[in-house]
């Protein structure tokens, strides 16, 4: 992002302050065992989303997936066996189907 006076907001090819890791057009970035380091934990933290919210969860909302958890499980368990039921099938199937989901 390029940052800029006011007077300067008209004037389309000049720069006011490059970014830090910005290279010339053509030019390679010279990478580091640090940064290579750092960016595979950046890459690690987007693609593993538990990492980066698992430092904010607290036993509020342990409690509050709990309660859900249960609520679900109560739900599902019962809609499950109907719908084998229906479907002409041994309730047993329904048990599976819906453990098959959590899956």
């Amino acid at each position: 992002m390029v940052m800029c006076d006011e007077k300067d907001k008209d004037l389309q090819e000049q720069r006011c302050l490059e970014p830090k890791n910005w290279t010339p057009k053509g030019g390679r970035k010279r990478r580091t065992f640090g940064s290579a380091v750092g960016e595979g934990v950046s890459q690690l933290l987007r693609r593993i989303s538990i990492l980066n919210w698992i430092k904010v969860y607290d036993k509020e909302d342990l409690i509050s997936d709990f309660i859900a958890g249960i609520t679900l499980g109560l739900t599902i368990i019962p809609q499950s066996i109907a719908y084998a039921a229906l479907a002409g099938l041994p309730s047993q199937y329904g048990l599976y189907s819906a453990f098959a989901g959590e899956l």
